[in-house]
């Protein structure tokens, strides 16, 4: 990888722009549907549309016209169709249709890969309450077919250092006497939050937002690894909601399949609502859906790919998804970033330490440091050939030498190759010993998890 990487990169970047060039984009697909006169207000940008064949289909309300159409697509992940919708940052007047999506697809988590606003400008409207409740009604009501209200919730706001995550209750209420004020689409009315009871006739369901802080106004991130840590974390937390699920089926007595991979269970084949007992597609937006949405998607699917098969396809993965839904991966710079993400992935592990197991971290490092731990007669100069090689010395030998702590091991370590590109592959790392972010490898006798 980081070979092949240097490689498109070379002479300017010539074959990584004629790569990025040769991708074609929707030849022949039609979206008839987003062009209706009744559509096109829903529609954040005139130029990103929903494709007809992989548009995400909204319950029609009764004879409105134009009530299933939201501008979202099914987007494929990993062995698993319809893993993600990709969809723009939602509009005030599209807010009642983005939380009836996250219902009827039986969506659990969102990402969302964009502040509100960007260079003094709006990216996308929010759609959640601040605090306490907003409730979320359509503004066109039929007899046939009523439509249902939504209420949210926000419980929780966490804050990290590159991203947030908040959690809300989502409810769906289809008789509007049944104690719950109805306000007009798009408006929010907030009211305390109630004692968590659930009123007859309510159905409720606990959502995840994930929004990614830390994406720059300009251009792509300066490193992958907030990005990474990221994904792990939206991985993590869909693999226990799905684990919740299964164990929920098998109290009712339902079986369940074989654990899926990817992001969730494979059981979605068609447009159809989702029942309450399978986990949805891992909706994700952030302005336009298809730049920044592009490149998470391309990258949470090609990790999990990763994991199973030892290879990524980045090419053929964008190919794919904009056979689903226009421009994604807008820019040759979010394309080339997608490669440099892959072969940090390859080359540098994490470096958190859960706060439960600080203390005994720091104690290991406090401890002295055993000789077969340490990195010596290394050469490093077998990997990623970019512009400078770097190679282990005797002055670097020495000091690594054998006595020191953890701590100490982890300083000298980090400032004699702090220039370094560090360049080889995750098959190249010396016995005991892992890489870290900016170039940095530390003993795995530091208790680090990898």
């Amino acid at each position: 990888m980081p070979e092949h990487v240097a490689m498109l990169k070379a002479n300017g970047g010539i074959e990584m722009a004629e790569e990025y060039e040769s991708l074609e984009t929707g030849v022949g697909l039609t979206w008839k549907n987003a062009n209706l006169e009744v559509n096109r207000p829903k529609n954040r940008y005139a130029n990103v549309v929903a494709y007809d064949h992989s548009r995400v289909l909204l319950s029609q309300i009764g004879d409105v016209a134009g009530s299933d159409y939201i501008n979202a697509n099914y987007i494929d992940g990993y062995q698993r169709s319809k893993a993600y919708i990709a969809t723009q940052g939602p509009l005030p007047e599209t807010f009642y249709d983005f939380w009836r999506m996250v219902w009827e697809q039986n969506a659990y988590v969102i990402v969302m890969m964009t502040r509100l606003e960007e260079r003094a400008r709006v990216k996308c409207d929010q759609y959640w309450p601040t605090r306490g409740v907003d409730t979320y009604t359509s503004s066109h009501q039929s007899k046939i077919n009523p439509a249902p209200m939504y209420k949210v919730t926000l419980k929780d706001t966490a804050e990290f250092a590159y991203y947030t995550l908040r959690t809300f209750t989502l409810e769906r209420r289809h008789d509007p006497d049944s104690g719950m004020d109805l306000v007009p689409s798009r408006m929010n009315s907030r009211t305390d939050l109630t004692n968590g009871t659930t009123p007859s006739g309510v159905e409720s369901r606990e959502i995840k937002q994930f929004q990614f802080t830390a994406w720059p106004d300009y251009g792509t991130p300066d490193h992958a690894q907030p990005l990474l840590l990221f994904i792990r974390r939206v991985t993590q937390v869909r693999a226990h909601i799905l684990h919740q699920l299964q164990q929920e089926r098998l109290a009712n007595g339902d079986s369940i399949g074989s654990a899926p991979r990817g992001t969730g269970v494979d059981l979605l084949r068609t447009n159809s609502p989702q029942p309450a007992s399978e986990m949805g597609p891992t909706i994700v937006h952030c302005s336009a859906g298809v730049g920044r949405t592009g490149a998470f998607i391309v990258i949470d699917s090609q990790l999990e790919r990763l994991r199973h098969e030892k290879s990524v396809d980045i090419y053929g993965s964008v190919g794919r998804m904009r056979n689903q839904r226009n421009f994604m991966v807008q820019t040759e710079e979010q394309y080339t970033f997608l490669y440099d993400v892959f072969v940090e992935a390859v080359t540098v592990h994490g470096t958190e330490v859960t706060a439960h197991g600080l203390y005994n971290h720091v104690v290991k490092l406090r401890q002295t440091a055993p000789t077969n731990l340490l990195v010596q007669n290394k050469s490093v100069a077998n990997g990623l050939q970019d512009s400078t090689t770097t190679t282990t010395t005797t002055t670097g030998n020495k000091m690594l030498a054998s006595g020191q702590s953890g701590l100490e091991l982890e300083f000298n370590v980090s400032f004699l190759f702090k220039e370094s590109e560090f360049p080889f592959g995750a098959h190249d790392i010396p016995t005991g010993t892992v890489l870290l972010r900016n170039n940095k490898f530390f003993s795995d006798f530091t208790g680090i998890t990898v």
